[in-house]
């Protein structure tokens, strides 16, 4: 008895962390596994959800929402700037992201550069996007448009 228990328990939550790994509600799916079954539990996230997209990260949900519930998005310097898109390049390379989120997050990235560039001096950010743009994590539109902000 006690064995059947831990054993449903430990299935439980395997299906917790299944879920986890599938961008779901982790606590969702395994109290759904505790009390109804982790076989079905199983069945059910694949069958159920297998339509509906995980939810981006924050950074990436910027272009669709504006913003974290009506805030302003901070302001980057071009240093913090940099930072944020070779980390989301290494994403991308990685295959943790597509292309296309990759340009939409460069996208959100650079409406908040921006704001953040007035303490920035013009050389600092133009040597900047060069390297960044020499590196590959820039296309030759994201220089242009940088200069444009700078120029």
């Amino acid at each position: 008895m006690i064995l059947t228990f831990l054993s449903w328990l430990s299935l439980s939550a395997a299906m917790g962390y299944y879920a986890n790994r599938m961008d779901r509600g982790a606590i969702k799916w395994f109290a759904i596994s505790l009390l109804v079954s982790p076989l079905l539990g199983f069945a059910a996230i694949n069958i159920i959800e297998n339509g509906v997209e995980p939810s981006p990260p924050a950074e990436m949900n910027w272009r669709r929402q504006g913003g974290h519930e009506g805030e302003k998005a901070k302001s980057l310097s071009i240093r913090e700037f940099s930072k944020k898109v070779r980390d989301y390049k290494e994403l991308r390379e990685t295959e943790m992201i597509d292309e296309e989120e990759f340009r939409d997050v460069k996208k959100s990235l650079l409406k908040r550069l921006v704001h953040g560039i007035e303490d920035d001096s013009v050389e600092e950010v133009l040597f900047e996007a060069r390297e960044m743009r020499d590196s590959g994590s820039l296309s030759e539109e994201d220089v242009h448009e940088i200069k444009s902000m700078v120029l």
